[in-house]
């Protein structure tokens, strides 16, 4: 069974691929954010907050930031760091000022994700479907979701015992695949926490040589996946709640730091 589709999108467009017209932009925003996490493009910290009950998590540049060459809808989250390498934002207030930069559901999905062959060749893209953010598959986009499900279904039947029996294959395998390893959340939650579990606990030196600096991926465990799904999900929903009201999201409370204060943050 080939997973070759999941080195070959990226999470964003394979989750828009699988749910096409029931897609959710938050999950389309999170899904990108979290592959540029595991890439190492984006840096993420949680600190702890003086009165508050759970950290919160820190979003600064990468330490392949330089390097990545980027698809037009990631830049709805890298743009803000062009122009200040020290500048950070919490993670509620890079969500709203993502939210903010692509706008809504349909302008993100035709204008920023279908700039890229994955998606505009899978996708109808005539002018009634721009027009209304209508979402639907073409014969090629049928089967490249039947693809994506086949491939995702290998991984959950076959990733728990490759784990324990061929731990460097594995490790190729989860860089080359990147963010799409988190699909396994909304495909089959049972199975991501298991994969989760079992990735965490091993300890031999090829994991060690993952989680390195100079590795291209860092495996984000269950864990910390809920943490940045909380923090993400209150700057969306703080955002959706208040779009058309102006605000850039660098205000003096947004939550963008650094020496250059919020330097780029128009992107």
């Amino acid at each position: 069974m080939s997973v070759q589709i999941l080195i070959d999108i990226k999470p964003a467009e394979a989750y828009l691929i699988l749910e096409n017209k029931k897609a959710s932009f938050k999950e389309l925003l999170r899904y990108t954010l979290i592959d540029l996490v595991v890439k190492k493009v984006l840096a993420l910290e949680f600190r702890e907050m003086e009165g508050e009950d759970n950290p919160l998590g820190y979003v600064s540049r990468g330490v392949l930031y330089s390097t990545y060459s980027s698809a037009p809808f990631e830049n709805v989250f890298l743009s803000h760091f062009r122009f200040d390498s020290d500048l950070e934002y919490d993670l509620p207030s890079l969500a709203k000022v993502a939210y903010q930069k692509a706008e809504k559901m349909g302008t993100f999905v035709f204008h920023y994700m279908a700039q890229g062959e994955m998606v505009v060749s899978c996708l109808k893209v005539g002018f009634w479907q721009k027009l209304l953010g209508n979402i639907r598959l073409n014969e090629h986009g049928e089967r490249q979701r039947k693809k994506l499900q086949d491939a995702l279904h290998y991984l959950v039947a076959s990733l728990p015992a490759d784990l324990s029996e061929h731990p460097e294959a594995v490790t190729k395998l989860l860089q080359s695949i990147g963010g799409n390893l988190y699909l396994l959340e909304a495909y089959d939650k049972s199975s991501f926490e298991r994969l989760s579990g079992i990735f965490s606990e091993v300890e031999d030196e090829h994991y060690r040589q993952l989680r390195a600096q100079d590795s291209g991926f860092v495996f984000v465990d269950s864990a910390v996946f809920w943490a940045i799904t909380s923090d993400f999900d209150s700057g969306y929903d703080s955002a959706s709640s208040t779009h058309g009201d102006g605000g850039s999201g660098c205000g003096g409370d947004s939550g963008c730091s650094g020496c250059g204060g919020c330097g780029g943050c128009g992107g």
